[in-house]
């Protein structure tokens, strides 16, 4: 009987459990580098090793690709991309009092 070894091992060490997630994250950050990449990307990270937590908010201005944020509402999570290129230029600005 050898008594010098535990009975349970027990490991503090994170377990990959989606490689696949990990993967996509690291074709993201590699295609897209930026902030709002860089968000998605460790929230799929912790994904895939089984740590759960908010999905990440988007700042007004970030980009990825082509598209860019121009809408937030924090305390409802919504938030909308436009594509760059569709957005027209503003050549006046109407005020309109209340």
């Amino acid at each position: 009987m050898n008594n010098s070894m535990p009975q349970n091992k027990k490991s503090n060490r994170l377990k990959l459990i989606e490689p696949a997630k990990l993967r996509r994250a690291q074709q993201t950050i590699k295609q897209f580098p930026g902030s709002w990449s860089w968000k998605i990307c460790m929230h799929l990270a912790k994904q895939a090793y089984g740590i759960e937590c908010k999905a990440p908010l988007p700042e007004v201005g970030d980009c990825i690709g082509n598209f860019e944020c121009t809408y937030l509402r924090e305390d409802t999570g919504d938030y909308a991309f436009s594509h760059k290129r569709k957005s027209s230029q503003i050549n006046y600005c109407e005020y309109i009092p209340n």
